[in-house]
């Protein structure tokens, strides 16, 4: 029996906010969506057309907000837009004023690329088998001080309670837009260039 897509599009939703990271299942829930395994590959001219696109004025901002609210991408659920969504990844408001076209893509198509500044997870498991995953804001030769991803509030870690230590990267899975079209990441690739600042209240 084939879940339902709105059921399938809540879990992986779920994982992606919470950052937990389990291959075989994401593959399971990616193909019920639609998407393909992950590429890694680094494909410069795909870039470099989008790229051409969104200069020569093919996208549509507008219909790349609504792209950018698609359940399957879980943009919401990190990111945040004047207050609006999660706080894992970085805030979108400026995007468009602090990084080039090529990166905004780069960052879409492949996000193990580029990490902004403070949002390298880790995951620190403890003796009590617990694992705390988030970013890690200061640490010192009695703890270590990380963000949770879920909770947004910063904890230490004694360091004599660590069993490991294993870095992350970017929480943001690869492979996510396959399951859009080019045209519509064209049009997600607008929308996020217009962001030049907060909206004014």
């Amino acid at each position: 029996v084939e879940p339902e897509k709105s059921i399938v599009e809540k879990i992986s939703g779920a994982m992606n906010r919470l950052g937990r990271a389990h291959p075989e299942l994401s593959l399971v829930l990616n193909q019920s969506l639609g998407i393909g395994p992950p590429t890694e590959k680094y494909d410069r001219e795909r870039g470099a057309e989008i790229v051409r696109a969104v200069t020569a004025g093919q996208g549509d901002p507008e219909t790349g907000k609504a792209v950018y609210a698609l359940a399957q991408l879980n943009c919401i659920g990190c990111h945040q837009i004047n207050d609006v969504g999660g706080t894992i990844g970085p805030a979108l408001d400026a995007v468009g004023a602090g990084l080039p076209l090529d990166q905004i893509v780069d960052s879409l198509l492949y996000p193990k690329r580029q990490l902004k500044e403070g949002y390298f997870a880790t995951a620190i498991t403890t003796v009590d088998e617990l694992v705390h995953t988030g970013y890690v804001e200061n640490e010192d030769g009695a703890n270590i001080w990380i963000r949770d991803i879920a909770t947004n509030k910063v904890r230490p870690v004694s360091r004599h309670q660590i069993l490991k230590r294993d870095p992350i990267g970017t929480l943001m899975p690869p492979g996510l837009t396959a399951s859009i079209s080019e045209d519509q990441l064209i049009d997600l690739v607008s929308y996020l260039a217009s962001l030049k600042g907060r909206d004014p209240k």
